[in-house]
């Protein structure tokens, strides 16, 4: 796990990097020098691009767990906490204020408590076991079976 989010660290990064470099001569060119580039909106576009792309591996780790509940939370109270806080950094700092807003938002959500909690899991693997559905699979509910590589709730961990 550690090294894909080291890998998709460092890929954002390189091409967070190059868009920055190369940011203002495509800005110019695109938009026939009506727009004008902004670095400080660039970074701060960029530092979210980084945050969500290596908060993602542990977000998709989480859910091929079956722990939503948590981040399914966490994602509502964000998008709350973004448009108060876009709403009152728009008002102060234009467009800036709303990317800072949006990036401060995450981070302050996702951006810590997803990877602390696939840590959490992955100190105790049963806290993300999820039995089967009784309405969708029947008999699986009833054996056991489908609960994941824990294998059943009555199921006892040892020496086969």
């Amino acid at each position: 796990m550690r090294r894909l989010t080291r890998t998709t660290a460092i890929l954002s990064g390189c091409i967070v990097a190059a868009l920055l470099l190369a940011g203002p001569s495509v800005m110019h060119k695109w938009s026939r020098g009506l727009v004008a580039w902004n670095p400080l909106l660039a970074a701060l576009m960029g530092a979210n691009v980084l945050i969500q792309a290596v908060t993602g591996v542990s977000a998709t780790a989480l859910g091929s767990l079956g722990v939503a509940r948590d981040p399914a939370l966490l994602v509502v109270f964000q998008a709350i906490l973004n448009v108060f806080a876009c709403f009152w950094l728009i008002r102060h700092f234009g467009v800036v204020g709303g990317a800072c807003g949006s990036l401060v938002a995450y981070a302050i959500t996702s951006g810590w408590y997803v990877p602390w909690r696939l840590r959490q899991v992955g100190r105790n693997p049963r806290s993300a076991r999820v039995p089967p559905d009784p309405l969708i699979y029947p008999q699986q509910a009833d054996e056991g079976v489908g609960c994941g590589p824990w294998g059943p709730p009555h199921a006892k961990i040892g020496p086969i």
